[in-house]
């Protein structure tokens, strides 16, 4: 949904348009001409409210060419080869989820679909939970939670944390996980964030190196944990 000062208009319907070139040349031209006169934002799940310049490369893409790959764009999806996209977890996909979440802490006990669907529903219903998925044709292999947290420091610009990174140990180690934060930081920057952190139990050389990678700096605070 693009939203102006007065007027709300569908982008989903003009995405799916089969009108001739013309037409959707005269639709584009109009979205150019409501940017540049009134203040503009698209809002929608996967990233909350999005920059003109980027509505309207979004826009032209889906208008103009219609592809499978610019319609997943223009959702905020990520397609990484011709089987892999990183998208928003669907609220149906929860058991999918926590069977990834068997791999990373084996040792939690496991949840009843049953009771935990209220919660569910309260967590993907928030707007400052994001919960990406790196989807194969259907099968989730990789995911993290991206926390956006209202802050009245720094200008009033919200913060990040990242939370539950975990991938299947079949598909780790061939660049879903380090594009998968990458988008995260991406959607974190998009509402404004002016700092993400991320915390791991790790020691390995290995997995501080894929942090690092995917655009993390070590070193620059202490962090401290409290538990019950």
């Amino acid at each position: 949904m693009i939203t102006t000062n007065s007027k709300k208009y569908n982008c989903s319907k003009l995405k799916n348009c089969r009108c001739s070139t013309t037409l959707k040349w005269s639709l584009l031209l109009n979205f150019l001409w409501k940017s540049l006169i009134e203040p503009c934002s698209l809002t929608y799940k996967p990233y909350g409210k999005i920059k003109p310049h980027k509505l309207l490369y979004r826009a032209c893409e889906a208008l103009l060419f219609g592809s499978v790959y610019n319609t997943r764009k223009l959702r905020g999806e990520l397609t990484l080869n011709k089987n892999a996209v990183i998208r928003s977890i669907q609220q149906d996909e929860v058991h999918k989820l926590l069977e990834l979440y068997k791999y990373l802490h084996e040792e939690d006990p496991e949840l009843n679909l049953l009771e935990i669907q209220s919660l569910w529903e309260q967590i993907y219903n928030d707007k400052n939970l994001h919960y990406l998925v790196v989807d194969v044709e259907g099968r989730l292999v990789a995911s993290c939670v991206l926390i956006l947290i209202p802050n009245l420091t720094r200008n009033a610009r919200p913060y990040g944390i990242i939370e539950n990174v975990v991938a299947h140990p079949d598909f780790q180690r061939k660049g879903y996980g380090t594009k998968l934060l990458r988008k995260s930081l991406d959607i974190a920057w998009e509402h404004n964030c002016y700092k993400v952190m991320l915390l791991t139990g790790s020691k390995e050389e290995g997995t501080l190196k894929f942090y690092e990678n995917a655009g993390f700096q070590m070193g620059v605070k202490t962090g401290f944990i409290a538990t019950p």
